[in-house]
């Protein structure tokens, strides 16, 4: 699902959507960003203030980027199973079929969507990641098809914010056996990725946005994405990046051997 067809929505009619009218709910903004909750133990407040963080990281991250007129919708279910019934209410409303999320977020028609956890507290990982698909689906105008791009970025941005202990192994063994990573034409091709490869699309990701090379050539790799409607990398390795798929998985490896030594 794309942002366009959440786009006529206002965060109060979203809000209506989720919730039934007797459900006591919490709408808490911030300056591009609303959080709704019917979780009372939620920090609202603490959660739109670091999502505000995380949009300025990311912003700094890709500076191109601007924040899209309208906010940016998260919403915290109280119910776990209130969340997992969310998207096909939305998608009837869409006249679209949406399925039923097994995961732990999700973000659909540009509106990021979680439950609470009261084990993480307000600043679950989750939060983070669903809010930088999302962002990213208004911002770049690129959809999160679970895709490269979007989880790798998602992921790249979450362990800034909630450090992961075991990131440098998990890297380090993924890059070492050839069973554990994807040629990167394969990871890199638009379509969705298993979510055992998203440390290597994280890593991608990373590589893309801190080496010199790539860095300045990132917005014009981010506005063709948005102009094909896909992350596929093939069609604009060369003209874009100016580089060869056997050139980008060299520095790609030393960009995890650097980044994430042990």
């Amino acid at each position: 699902f794309g942002p366009a067809g959440a786009a006529s929505l206002s965060p109060s009619d979203i809000q209506a959507l989720a919730f039934p009218a007797e459900t006591k709910t919490h709408l808490t903004r911030r300056d591009g960003i609303v959080v709704i909750s019917d979780e009372p133990s939620l920090d609202a407040a603490q959660l739109a203030d670091h999502l505000q963080s995380v949009a300025q990281r990311v912003q700094a991250t890709f500076p191109t980027l601007s924040l899209p007129p309208r906010p940016i919708v998260m919403i915290v279910f109280a119910r776990e199973e209130d969340y997992r019934d969310f998207p096909r209410k939305l998608g009837r409303m869409q006249n679209a079929d949406a399925a039923r999320p097994t995961s732990g977020g999700y973000t659909i028609h540009g509106v990021a969507t979680s439950y609470f956890q009261p084990e993480f507290g307000s600043l679950r990982p989750v939060f983070t990641h669903e809010y930088v698909h999302a962002l990213l689906a208004a911002a770049a105008r690129l959809q999160n098809r679970g895709d490269w791009f979007q989880e790798g970025a998602a992921t790249y941005f979450q362990v800034q914010f909630h450090p992961q202990d075991n990131l440098s192994d998990i890297v380090a063994r993924g890059v070492a056996d050839r069973r554990l990573h994807l040629p990167l034409k394969s990871l890199c091709d638009g379509r969705r990725i298993p979510m055992n490869r998203y440390w290597q699309a994280m890593t991608v990701v990373g590589a893309l946005a801190e080496d010199d090379d790539y860095r300045e050539r990132t917005p014009a790799l981010l506005e063709a994405f948005a102009a094909a409607g896909s992350s596929d990398l093939s069609p604009h390795l060369e003209s874009v990046l100016h580089t060869d798929w056997e050139s980008l998985e060299r520095r790609w490896k030393e960009h995890c051997q650097t980044d994430y030594a042990r």
